[in-house]
């Protein structure tokens, strides 16, 4: 069942006792929106390997996608707003389109940015046209166009519509002795289900889980530039609590390369250096500090991966690199949720002493509106409708890019998940290790002990994740097949 629960009303003059059980439910809502205002955030993705299009390895042709994906419209926001990082190489401008097909091209050409002449962060803002369906999902495509090398560094840092708005707030009460009315219970009931809608209202967009994603295996003495420095991951993350850490959680696998490291830059400059490993396999889960970032910014966040001997078997594979968890978290202290008063007993006015009331009354109200200025601190987070990446698409091989990056969630937070898409299966339960293709050109098979098909996906689906057996908070799962967009809610 959804943890939410509908909160009861109060009548003053009509024999209504003053119930623990009621108080308690108010107590149990006032705990779900504080600790709901603190979320990990997952990486938004850019680009990943090389083969698929990456700063330094795209294609170079004109056009060139760079980017696509969808967002889903709640019914508030007027802009879709587009940030990225680069540098212009020759005369190539970015291009957005908006609301188009799978087709490149298609749709509404929205923004045509220029990019600066020296590496640095630019953006456009487009004024949404009237007519759009409230929950409706529509696409987005950036692309590079005009002649530019394969070398070009373009950086998607974020997409997302703005602003997302409820309106009605009405702070929840001070209490007294004389004035624990239904007046003022009302009030704080209607403040914590207004926190709840309000929460409810902002999709929690998955990031795309690196399955399969090839990395270096030949020594730097071969010449070979792709095995230093090789691309991985290229995307950001979002610093929305003063306390936050980018978390990078994976397993790489090696066959035959004896020497291989991954570096993270961050805004740029190195901040981590794995030690070197070898072959067999080496699970990575790298806590980063964020706190020289400011707060309510993104922080670009690249992975490049180097081997340093490729060892010296008779045929040299690629390393396997399954990067799964990426996404800004709290470090070591922990988010600092807020003490709730103890439970009430009850009938409360002959079991409890009525000072203990009124105290513990007055600090759910606080929780409350101090979760009210918590939303309203990080717009950034709480009134952005942001995109969700498709899978990467270099060459438009789309049996082969599917089986590498899958939207997947570490740990289930919310109990709906919408999704749109062709054929879609959300897989969970347990993971069983790929069988690799002979070849070893990434035709991997993924399998996971438990999966649902989602019924008219294709239309936009709701999925109650109550329903998946064993599929419980905090386990992870999969969203398979071709998603064009998915999304958990609080509930």
């Amino acid at each position: 069942m959804a943890l939410w629960n509908s909160l009861p009303t109060f009548y003053d003059s009509a024999g209504m006792l003053d119930s623990a059980t009621d108080f308690n439910r108010l107590r149990y809502a006032a705990g779900l929106v504080d600790k709901w205002t603190y979320q990990r955030v997952p990486a938004f993705d850019s680009t990943a390997g090389l083969d698929t299009g990456t700063p330094g390895y795209f294609k170079g042709t004109n056009p060139e996608r760079l980017w696509w994906g969808a967002l889903r419209y709640t019914g508030t926001e007027t802009s879709l707003v587009v940030e990225l990082k680069g540098t212009r190489a020759a005369s190539e401008t970015i291009k957005v389109y908006w609301n188009g097909t799978d087709v490149s091209g298609s749709g509404t050409l929205a923004l045509t940015l220029t990019p600066p002449g020296t590496f640095g962060a630019f953006s456009g803002t487009y004024t949404l046209p009237g007519g759009l369906t409230a929950g409706a999902v529509y696409q987005v495509e950036i692309r590079i166009d005009g002649a530019h090398p394969t070398t070009v560094d373009y950086q998607v840092q974020d997409v997302y519509l703005s602003s997302i708005t409820k309106s009605g707030w009405a702070a929840a009460p001070t209490f007294s002795a004389s004035t624990v009315n239904a007046t003022k219970l009302n009030g704080l009931a209607f403040s914590l289900q207004w926190l709840y809608e309000r929460l409810h209202l902002v999709p929690m967009v998955p990031h795309l889980g690196l399955f399969y994603n090839l990395g270096p295996f030949k020594d730097p003495a071969s010449g070979d530039a792709q095995h230093t420095n090789r691309p991985m991951f290229y995307g950001s993350v979002g610093k929305y609590y003063s306390n936050a850490i980018l978390r990078i959680g994976g397993t790489v696998y090696s066959e035959t390369t004896t020497g291989w490291n991954l570096k993270v830059y961050l805004n740029g400059s190195l901040v981590h250096t794995t030690s070197t490993y070898g072959i067999g396999a080496q699970n990575i889960y790298i806590p980063l500090s964020l706190a020289s970032y400011t707060l309510g910014t993104r922080v670009a966040v690249a992975l490049l991966a180097s081997a340093t001997n490729g060892g010296t078997a008779a045929t040299l594979r690629f390393t396997h690199w399954n990067i799964t968890v990426l996404r800004a978290e709290a470090d070591g202290s922990g988010w600092p949720y807020a003490a709730l008063p103890s439970k009430f007993v009850g009938p409360a006015v002959s079991t409890s002493t009525w000072s203990t009331v009124v105290s513990a009354l007055n600090t759910l109200s606080t929780i409350a509106n101090d979760a009210k200025t918590r939303i309203d601190a990080r717009p950034e987070l709480w009134s952005r409708s942001r995109a969700m990446r498709r899978y990467y698409n270099r060459d438009d091989n789309s049996n082969l890019y599917q089986s590498r990056a899958r939207p997947h969630v570490p740990q289930r937070v919310g109990s709906e998940l919408f999704v749109k898409g062709t054929s879609t299966e959300v897989r969970w339960g347990v993971f069983e290790p790929p069988k690799i293709d002979e070849n070893y050109n990434g035709w991997d098979t993924w399998s996971w002990s438990q999966k649902q098909q989602v019924d008219k996906s294709s239309e936009g689906a709701l999925v109650y994740l109550d329903d998946l057996p064993g599929l419980d908070v905090g386990s992870a799962y999969t969203i398979w097949n071709d998603p064009i967009y998915a999304a958990e809610y609080l509930s």
